[in-house]
Formats: C-alpha cells, structure tokens, sequence
C-alpha cells in the first residue's frame, strides 16, 4: 500500500466519525493513528471474545457477514502494515470459526490471518486478556500501561478492534463523511421481549422504537431497561425516547456498551435482579488478583444474605466499603464495574428492596428471576435465535 492510499483511507476513517462497537465507542481512525505512531512491525487482532451476558451481536455479523469481518481486518492490516492477523474466538465459537474459514477461503486465502479460538471466561475477552489467550496463556488482562498500541501481542504494537466494527470498516471507507450521517449498528435485544435477538439498525434511533419494532414489543408492561447488560444502570418506562447514541446515553448516566439491551417487566423482583448482577460479577471475576475475587464475593454475600423471611437487611456502610476498596484495586476494570452496578442498583432501588425486605413473605408475588445466569431462559432464547439464522 502506499502512502497516498494509506492516507487517504485514514482520511475516509476519520471523516466517518467510526466508532468502537466493543463496548468503548472510542475513534477507530484515532487507534490506527496511535498503532502507526509507534516502531516495529505491528498486527492486527480481530476482537470476537464476546461474553457481555445477553450480547450476541458478533456472532451475529459473523454469521451473516464473514466476509465483511475479513474484509475490514484486511484493511486495517495494509493500513498500519502489520505481516499478521488474527481473529480471536471464545472457546465455544466453533461454528464462527468453520464460517470464517470458509469465507476466508472463498476470498482467496491469506496465510498473515490465523483464527484463534481461547476460552468462555467473561474477562476473557478484555483486550489484553485476548493477548494472553492468543500467546498460550491465561485469559488474565494484562496491567496498563503499556497499552496494545505501543506494547502488544508478542510485544509488537497491536491494533485491538472488535469484529463489529472491522465489520463496518468497508462501508465507512467508501461512504466518508456520508457514514456519519447515518451510521448503522447492531444490538441485541432481549428478555420480555417478543422477537429476543440481533439486530442491524440506524443510529439515532430511540430505545422505545427499538423495543417496539425489533423486539416485536414487550410480552407486557415494561418495568426497566438495561442498555448495556449488567453493567449499566437501567431505565425506566418514561425515559425509553433516548436515542442510541453513546454520547446521550453517557450523558444520562447509563453507557451504551455493547447496546445488549434487557427488557424486564414489572412481576420481576428488584431484589433478585440485584442478586443476579451480584453473582454475574462474582462468577466472572478471574481469579487474578485478590481484591476483585474478595470483594465480588463480598459483595454478593451481602445482597444474598439479605432475606424477606428473616427481615434481615443490605447492610448499606459494608456495601459502599466494600466498593470503595474495589474501585481502587484490580488489573482491569471488572472490580469497579461489579462495585458500581451493585452500588448503583441498590441506590436507585433501595426504598423497593428495603421494603420488600422487611415484608414478611418473598414480596407479594414478585417473580424471582436471574438473567445473567449462564443459561438463564432469557439468554437460551438468544441462542434459539441464533440456530435459525
């Protein structure tokens, strides 16, 4: 490639106004920057460790666009001129994997892309994680800084980009300041939903008409909304005329992610909503360092531990010292996460659960409920969903 080419497809990238669909929503054209800024050979990594719970949208565009994944991992390798590609997968990818073979093979081939498959764990997926995994170890993230831009896989500067947005790259290129007009994205919608699965949408649109339209409507009232699985603060019925933009929803305190968006309706109790996010985090937690697996343990005794029956409440000056320790401590970003959800929840719904605790039975008909379990019913009719594709 040359110089001329290179710059005008960084010139495309940045006029589009690209985004990060890994979760960040950070330019993409301002990460290729960073990668060609540093010395050495770099490579590419094709991020598809998707594990956000209720997040199926990769394996989504893999099966329905592989082409489009390799096409945009291809360019972002001549671009910063790395000699090698890699595709990384969850353990549990097999049939992403067999896909992208074959459309790897129907596109000609090309020995610089190697497809890696590593394990099932949560915190696997982390960028630095899929570092690990690809050089034969622990799916452990790695310490920042340095980050994957100047330090990477085998210590050679990486560029780390999700499979959605390499899926978009193609598009973003040949439509320039166009695509930001009207940028497309892919979601996840599930729960109380109608029609649970993924979807491609326009960007602008509201949460209320995504509900509506792609997730055929709720199966009844809606209670809450999580944007973003366990790791946003949900919203209410009145506040679903936001429009998907990560931008807006930073501003009102609940972050886009991965746009994996939970519907809930009004028989599920907040209390075992809040136990649901506490055994997510604690599940997760990898092992590596102590103040997350401690703590995400902790966390989650104290929410269990509080029981309708024996009118035993959430200890609230243990829970925020709990946090507190997490917020300051841990190798990647999974401790702070878990302490703001559980805190989070349990401010926003503390009259509810301190009242249904101090009920005398299980809360008055309250449907118990645990979305974020590994094979919840909500999460096995996304897979349901993805069998049909």
């Amino acid at each position: 490639m040359t110089i001329e080419e290179r710059e005008h497809i960084l010139t495309q990238l940045e006029a589009s106004g690209l985004l990060g669909r890994g979760g960040g929503w950070f330019p993409a054209h301002r990460k290729w920057c960073a990668v060609l800024a540093e010395d050495g050979v770099p490579v590419v990594v094709a991020n598809g460790g998707e594990s956000e719970p209720g997040s199926i949208k990769d394996r989504f565009l893999i099966r329905t666009r592989p082409a489009d994944v390799l096409a945009g991992l291809k360019v972002a390798m001549d671009v910063v001129g790395a000699d090698q590609g890699y595709v990384y997968l969850k353990g549990s990818f097999a049939e992403e994997e067999t896909l992208l073979h074959r459309a790897l093979k129907d596109m000609g081939g090309d020995p610089r892309i190697t497809i890696h498959r590593g394990d099932d764990t949560y915190v696997g997926g982390e960028e630095t994680a899929v570092l690990e995994s690809i050089e034969g170890r622990v799916a452990w993230p790695r310490p920042k800084p340095p980050r994957p831009s100047s330090v990477g896989l085998f210590g050679r500067p990486t560029l780390v980009q999700n499979i959605d947005t390499l899926a978009r790259v193609p598009e973003a290129i040949r439509s320039g300041a166009a695509y930001a007009t009207q940028p497309s994205m892919a979601i996840t919608i599930w729960g109380d939903v109608r029609n649970p699965g993924a979807y491609e949408i326009q960007g602008g649109r509201t949460l209320r008409s995504v509900v509506e339209q792609e997730g055929g409507g709720p199966t009844s009232d809606v209670a809450l909304v999580f944007p973003n699985s366990a790791q946003a603060m949900p919203f209410t019925p009145d506040q679903l005329d936001i429009a998907l933009d990560p931008g807006t929803f930073a501003g009102a305190g609940s972050p886009l992610g991965t746009a994996s968006i939970l519907v809930l309706n009004s028989a599920a109790s907040h209390l075992s909503i809040l136990d649901s996010v506490a055994r997510f985090f604690e599940r997760e937690a990898c092992g590596q360092c102590p103040p997350c697996v401690l703590g995400t343990t902790n966390l989650r005794e104290l929410v269990t531990g509080a029981k309708p029956s024996t009118h035993r409440l959430i200890p609230q000056a243990a829970l925020k010292e709990t946090a507190w320790f997490m917020s300051i401590h841990g190798y990647c970003s999974h401790a702070r996460q878990g302490a703001s959800a559980v805190t989070g929840l349990f401010a926003r719904w503390q009259d509810e659960v301190i009242e249904r605790l101090r009920g005398s039975d299980e809360g008055g008909g309250a449907e118990s409920r645990d979305p974020f379990a590994p094979n919840s019913r909500e999460r096995q009719a996304l897979e349901a969903f993805l069998t049909r594709l």
